[in-house]
């Protein structure tokens, strides 16, 4: 599939939303890359029978920290494949940060009152609506998970006669 380019200096955008988004970040003055890196995750060609399993690569549209990756994409339409893709490029790469900004927060299917904003609450995106990425998504706060540690009943015990 061919896509139109926009062009803004060197770098080609692959719609109007992206170059309207890439417009906002530079007269914020933020750094980012743009198609910058690529990540991997495995897609199955058929659901139904589990066939073949095949290792693809997601280059997300916006990235703020290569490293994590703290990245954002852009949607203008979200369809079924790209929402699989999402799915699978976010279980492939627990350790990014993945947020999803969307052109508008349109239904999913004509005639369906789910929206793209509750498919993405339901599998756990960040999401927002509009031309301009949130401040706060520039840098990526990963939620800290409380470490649980079972202590055993004899080392208790041990501890406790210890003190005594």
């Amino acid at each position: 599939m061919a896509f139109k380019r926009y062009h803004k200096g060197k770098t080609k955008s692959r719609s109007g939303y992206e170059e309207r988004i890439k417009k906002d970040l530079d007269a914020r003055g933020i750094t980012y890359g743009y198609e910058s890196i690529k990540m991997q995750y495995t897609k199955v060609c058929c659901k139904h029978c589990g066939g073949a399993a095949v290792t693809s690569t997601y280059t997300p549209d916006f990235v703020f920290d290569a490293t994590l990756p703290n990245v954002v994409e852009s949607k203008g339409f979200f369809n079924s494949s790209d929402r699989t893709k999402m799915l699978a490029v976010k279980r492939d790469n627990p350790k990014a940060c993945i947020r999803i900004i969307f052109q508008r927060n349109d239904r999913l299917k004509a005639g369906v009152e789910k929206r793209y904003g509750d498919w993405a609450d339901q599998h756990g995106f960040e999401w927002a609506s509009g031309e301009s990425i949130p401040d706060r998504w520039i840098t990526c706060h990963i939620p800290v998970v409380p470490l649980i540690v079972k202590v055993r009943k004899k080392a208790q015990k041990t501890k406790v006669e210890n003190e005594a």
